[in-house]
């Protein structure tokens, strides 16, 4: 039962989740809104959105995680695929049940992404790019869907969702690389699969200088000097270091070290966002 509930846990991506509940606080703690008992219902659609996507991903992606990724849940227990679409009904129904206490726009938001986040395995993950920017888009809209849900408007999250759709679809595409064996076996067209590894990992490299350059065109609006030395420390440095490490040794091996790197990066950069 125990080791049951760990896999579980691990099919959720819990750590995942708890960085996802980080960000959820800190945009509603923004908002001036951890005061009314309210912001609790948007904050747990996030989380029952996030765990139906992880777990539907596990069911549809067997195949590709038995040689990508041999340690994820149904791959060690395959039995509990039953228990996995159980759950993903049972979260299915929270969320939309939930819903219907916020706003009609941020309700619209949760019934529509409900069926896309099941089917994107399916469907998106294998649409070269397409998949990528799915995924980064979704995962920016939870600070758009935050905001929308608390004030019914659009304002203080645009900048944090900006940040967090570009280092997202940089960090996807990251992984569709360290993913490329297990994709290709999959016969998955993936961008690194139909264009290769190393003209992939050049076009990675692409989009963190372009992402720099948003960022730089960003904080041309804030003249605080500790806020731009602290963000050039904990975000540009790093990528800047990863566009060379990848040149450098543009293989799979080098995206998997790549990839927890701008995770890290990801959770600091939105800290300093909040913070400011």
């Amino acid at each position: 039962m125990i080791n049951n509930i760990k896999i579980f846990l691990k099919g959720i991506r819990y750590k995942n989740i708890i960085i996802a509940l980080i960000c959820c606080v800190l945009a509603a703690s923004k908002l001036n809104a951890l005061n009314y008992i309210s912001t609790l219902i948007p904050i747990s659609i996030v989380l029952f959105l996030m765990m139906i996507a992880n777990l539907a991903n596990d069911i549809l992606d067997i195949k590709t995680d038995s040689i990508n990724r041999p340690n994820r849940p149904l791959i060690i227990n395959p039995s509990l695929v039953q228990y996995f679409k159980i759950a993903i009904l049972i979260f299915t129904i929270l969320a939309i049940g939930l819903s219907f206490f916020i706003n009609l726009k941020a309700q619209f938001i949760v019934i529509g992404s409900v069926p896309l986040l099941i089917l994107y395995s399916k469907f998106f993950k294998s649409r070269p790019l397409i998949g990528n920017v799915f995924v980064a888009f979704y995962l920016s809209l939870v600070f758009i869907f935050i905001e929308i849900a608390i004030t019914n408007s659009i304002d203080l999250m645009t900048v944090p969702a900006i940040f967090a759709f570009g280092i997202s679809l940089i960090r996807e595409i990251v992984k569709d690389i360290q993913d490329y064996k297990g994709d290709q076996a999959s016969k998955i067209k993936t961008l690194p699969i139909l264009i290769g590894i190393k003209p992939c990992i050049y076009f990675v490299n692409f989009l963190i200088i372009c992402f720099l350059l948003a960022c730089g065109i960003i904080m041309l609006d804030f003249y605080f000097f500790y806020y731009i030395a602290t963000l050039i420390f904990i975000v540009f440095m790093p990528l800047f270091y990863l566009i060379f490490f990848l040149i450098k040794k543009p293989i799979i091996k080098s995206c998997r070290e790549a990839s927890a790197l701008l995770k890290k990066i990801t959770i600091l950069g939105l800290i300093i966002i909040y913070i400011t």
